[in-house]
């Protein structure tokens, strides 16, 4: 179990590090080194460059999900955000502040926080 753990950890560590969009990419990738292929299959001790197929959608489907939890994240911290700049407009208008002025402050909050939640891959409508 550590070791198909260890080479599917492997993969991902080089999916990540090229930034490879999909599993046939990364494929493509493969074929194409012929020495990159030869050290991943040396160093895990495999007979067979093609034994290693499995350890690739893995180590995909790992990094998609990775990618998915740190987009959540994003959100939720961009949502925060968010609620904290509305209870400080909600202050700043309790103390006399125009509401004109806020408007404008809080037009600038909403436009952060769906830049925020766009780079978290969350799609928004205006």
């Amino acid at each position: 179990m550590f070791r198909h753990r260890f080479i599917t950890k492997l993969f991902v560590a080089l999916i990540e590090q090229h930034e490879y969009e999909n599993g046939d990419d990364f494929r493509r990738a493969l074929l194409d080194g012929e020495t990159l292929k030869r050290k991943v299959q040396e160093y895990t001790g495999h007979t067979s460059i093609s034994s290693l197929e499995p350890y690739i959608h893995l180590a995909f489907e790992e990094v998609a999900r990775f990618g998915s939890t740190l987009d959540l994240i994003k959100a939720k911290l961009a949502v925060e955000s968010l609620q904290s700049n509305l209870k400080d407009v909600a202050l700043e208008l309790s103390h006399g502040r125009s509401p004109t002025e806020l408007s404008v402050l809080l037009s600038d909050y909403i436009n952060l926080a769906l830049e925020e939640l766009s780079s978290a891959s969350i799609s928004i409508e205006r």
